[in-house]
């Protein structure tokens, strides 16, 4: 088959007369093989790009939108009559990016390539997302005619990484101790409470194992316990008596757990720590002064009775429980006012109530039969 281009003219002679005729003919074939084989071309192109699952568009000089492969149109929420209505490459971009596309624009119409940018967009049905555009000429027999774009959607990994932001600002603010560790136990971070409670610098710590923590002062079947529940994949709790890097001691309570994957992989092991110095001093100050009284009123000749706000009984003397005729662990826990008649309970319950709005009001002294003996009792 051969395809031909047919011209032809007349030479006119004096007096208007046709003169000689000539006709042109001009094999075309190979030209039209070239505009079918670029018609095919293209076809082959918009049928693989509407197999992909990345948006792509075109546009001409007048940045009018002449083609867009069906993740377009699903990702800008376009349809395909709007191409016809005139629609703009600007229409696609949120106001505050259009300034930033139109410099990109013009710049890629003079023929520049330019890396791949970030741009907010606004769907036709107005949802809000963000792109990540790459943008190149489009040319026909060496000239710009247009441009062509490839639309990577990454609202979901934008607003990933603004919950990533959001954890990494939580944990480096925390007002507890963070540690990250691979699987051998050495340190992959720490956050700044660990370094202002330790004294060990992010640096210094990391590639540490937090053996370099231990005081020494603790019974190793905590820790075997503790590796035996990580290994499980199960959360370990307790309270640690720790060593800083200056040689002071100081208590941690510690909560440690596996970080795993979505398929249940261990990948790393997770420690959050809160100092907890403070409180044990002042626990072990408590039981420092409670031993003084237990001493103080166990050898007493007299009954003495300790109660809470509510009348609970908290401690309870031997030579109490000798006049009660009862065990002392009987009383404890037991109420104040069960030891008492109805009149005495209900005199105790008022200066209760008396010491509550004023705590140094004067005691109650009065003097009642118990256990067949005449005794004085004073309420403070």
């Amino acid at each position: 088959e051969v395809h031909t281009s047919f011209s032809a003219t007349t030479l006119w002679g004096e007096g208007d007369q046709p003169g000689a005729s000539f006709a042109f003919v001009t094999d075309i074939t190979q030209r039209r093989q070239d505009e079918r084989a670029l018609r095919e071309s293209e076809e082959r192109f918009r049928e693989i790009a509407d197999l992909l699952p990345t948006a792509i568009f075109e546009a001409d000089l007048d940045t009018r939108v002449t083609y867009l492969n069906q993740a377009g149109l699903d990702f800008f929420a376009v349809e395909p009559e709007d191409l016809g209505r005139g629609l703009r490459v600007q229409d696609l971009f949120h106001p505050e990016d259009l300034e930033l596309a139109r410099v990109r624009i013009a710049k890629i119409f003079a023929g520049q390539r330019l890396p791949q940018q970030e741009y907010r967009v606004i769907s036709r049905n107005g949802i809000h997302k963000v792109a990540l555009i790459k943008s190149a000429p489009l040319t026909r027999e060496g000239r710009v005619v247009g441009l062509r774009s490839s639309v990577a959607d990454i609202t979901g990994r934008k607003r990933a990484e603004e919950e990533l932001r959001k954890l990494s600002r939580a944990v480096e603010q925390s007002p507890a101790s963070v540690v990250i560790t691979d699987l051998k136990g050495d340190i992959e971070y720490v956050n700044p409470k660990f370094s202002a409670v330790t004294g060990y610098s992010f640096q210094e710590a990391l590639g540490q194992n937090p053996r370099v923590l231990k005081s020494d002062l603790m019974d190793p079947a905590i820790y075997r316990d503790m590796w035996q529940t990580l290994a499980r994949g199960e959360e370990w709790r307790g309270e640690l008596l720790n060593r800083k890097k200056s040689g002071e001691l100081y208590w941690e309570y510690a909560s440690l757990s596996p970080i795993k994957t979505a398929g249940g992989q261990t990948t790393h092991y997770l420690a959050v720590k809160e100092d907890i110095t403070p409180r044990k001093l002042a626990e072990e100050a408590a039981q420092r002064e409670y031993a003084k009284l237990w001493a103080m009123i166990s050898g007493m000749e007299e009954g003495v009775v300790f109660a809470d706000a509510q009348g609970v009984i908290v401690e309870i003397n031997e030579f109490m429980c000798r006049l009660e005729g009862r065990e002392r662990r009987d009383l404890l826990g037991s109420s104040l006012f069960d030891l008492h008649g109805a009149k005495v309970a209900r005199r105790i319950k008022a200066i209760m109530e008396t010491f509550r709005q004023d705590p140094a009001s004067p005691p109650l002294v009065l003097q009642r039969t118990l256990a067949g003996q005449e005794v004085i009792m004073r309420v403070q």
